[in-house]
């Protein structure tokens, strides 16, 4: 039994047989994809006569060889699904991300060990399941069972999925949400089911599945997640030329005899200037890092006089003038600084974010210094995404840019225009694992030309003109890898006071 094509009928009766919405879920027609593709209001189905024009197609199965119009942004494309299926890539993919996969084993009474053969689930081993779609986990799941279990679909029903409850959600089990998110991303994915187990060790995978399992419940959130994408990526274009900004750089305070003098020593933990909450190892009290919040803006001119402003404020409150402000990466070893994009009004997609790690983070390498490769040890890592309580996201991946304001303003333009113009920003040179390494390393000579070609992309873009101010002295800066100097006080380039 093969399904047809489906589209919610008030949206049918009212704007006619002919129109056509913005997404797409394209399926091969396999019958046990009923109960799901019953909840969506979006179109779908399994013929390819349906899919000109479409804006995004959501691949549920099936071949996307067939899937022939170049402009449509494919969601899950085989490509990453493919990868699956090899539990050995997985494994390496997943261990560049310092994530531990362990696979579950499958049943012995299977003559082969094929991807077909059902997983092994113990009484003694509890598991969680975790639907994501597009950096949002969607609910997670606690899997109960009384015995040996197969989590094959068709043995699903075996296996129960209990639901845990909001006010039940743990700081552990919220940890574990937005370690799914990190694995699906990891994976080059746009949506999955994450199967994991909490160890004394950490979180370990388990299982991966890109076509989830068959509860009412996990089709139920697919499928509002799916609906309230298409709602929003109808306006998400008109959105984004209004996006707002912050921002909340790191900075440190060193005397002159080399010492870390602790923010906390000048400062509160609110405000537009604070202490961030990271301490020193066995003292609690004391908060080294300095952090700017200045207001937020659509106007990004504007967001630099609001950082101007805050860097005077933070210079009346640290009477020490003679303290040197230094900002990078690690400008001293173990104490690694960021410089966190904070975005709102815009929609978090997967293909945003990595648009925003292949465009923006990859190109900071050709001017970073050289200890700032230091902190992408334990820290920047790609597709750094935080949600905050107020609304929007946190793009964490980069280091603490506020060295010079020719950078800051250079990095502000390029994250606007990438926001701008991701769908048409395609390349992912970060997925090949010899790009990776030398991300992580600092490998300047392998990465210029990875780099020169991303930015003749960005050059093509229709926006790049409004942003050339800014964008022009930073290419120049990343094509002759000119180095900021992580060791020399950014007060002096910005004129705070006592270099005004």
């Amino acid at each position: 039994m093969t399904i047809g094509g489906g589209v919610c009928p008030l949206f049918s009766s009212l704007f006619g047989g002919g129109w056509r919405m913005s997404v797409y879920v394209w399926h091969d027609g396999r019958s046990s994809l009923l109960p799901l593709l019953s909840k969506f209001t979006v179109q779908h189905g399994a013929s390819l006569k349906k899919l000109h024009g479409m804006k995004v197609i959501i691949r549920w199965c099936g071949d996307d060889g067939k899937l022939m119009n170049e402009k449509s942004r494919i969601l899950n494309h085989s490509s990453y699904t493919n990868l699956l299926q090899d539990e050995n890539k997985i494994h390496s993919i997943l261990q560049f991300h310092s994530i531990i996969y362990t696979p579950l084993p499958r049943s012995a009474n299977y003559s082969n060990r094929s991807s077909y053969a059902p997983l092994l689930l113990t009484r003694k081993e509890p598991h969680y399941l975790i639907p994501v779609f597009l950096m949002d986990a969607l609910s997670i799941f606690h899997l109960v069972n009384e015995d040996t279990v197969s989590l094959k679909r068709d043995y699903v029903d075996t296996c129960k999925l209990h639901e845990v409850p909001i006010e039940e959600k743990t700081a552990m089990l919220r940890r574990l949400e937005r370690f799914a998110v990190r694995v699906v991303y990891a994976m080059g994915l746009d949506f999955a089911c994450v199967y994991a187990q909490i160890k004394r060790s950490g979180i370990v995978i388990t299982h991966i599945d890109t076509n989830p399992v068959e509860s009412e419940r996990v089709n139920e959130l697919f499928a509002l997640a799916v609906n309230q994408y298409e709602n929003e990526i109808l306006n998400d274009e008109a959105q984004r030329r209004s996006a707002v900004f912050g921002m909340d750089p790191e900075f440190l305070l060193r005397n002159a005899q080399g010492k870390i003098v602790p923010a906390s020593r000048f400062l509160r933990a609110k405000g537009d200037v604070g202490y961030d909450a990271s301490t020193v190892l066995g003292r609690k009290e004391i908060h080294p890092l300095v952090e700017l919040r200045p207001e937020p803006s659509e106007n990004l001119a504007v967001l630099v006089k609001n950082l101007r402003r805050t860097m005077w404020m933070a210079s009346n409150q640290i009477k020490d003038h003679s303290l040197e402000w230094i900002a990078g990466g690690m400008p001293v070893p173990g104490l690694p600084l960021g410089g966190h994009l904070h975005m709102s009004g815009i929609k978090l997609t997967t293909q945003l974010v990595r648009a925003l790690d292949n465009y923006l983070a990859l190109p900071l390498i050709m001017i970073e210094d050289t200890s700032t490769s230091g902190r992408r040890k334990k820290y920047g890592r790609l597709g750094d995404i935080r949600r905050p309580s107020h609304g929007g996201f946190e793009y964490r991946t980069l280091p603490s840019w506020i060295v010079s304001p020719r950078v800051t303003k250079g990095v502000l333009a390029l994250a606007s225009l990438i926001v701008q113009h991701y769908e048409d920003l395609v390349e992912r040179p970060l997925d090949r694992p010899d790009i990776l390494i030398a991300y992580k390393g600092g490998n300047k000579e392998l990465l210029g030309p990875i780099v020169q070609d991303l930015w003749l992309q960005l050059e093509t873009t229709e926006g790049y003109l409004n942003h050339s101010k800014h964008l022009e002295p930073l290419k120049n800066w990343i094509m002759e890898q000119r180095k900021w100097n992580e060791q020399r006080d950014f007060r002096v380039n910005w004129r705070i006071p006592p270099f005004n």
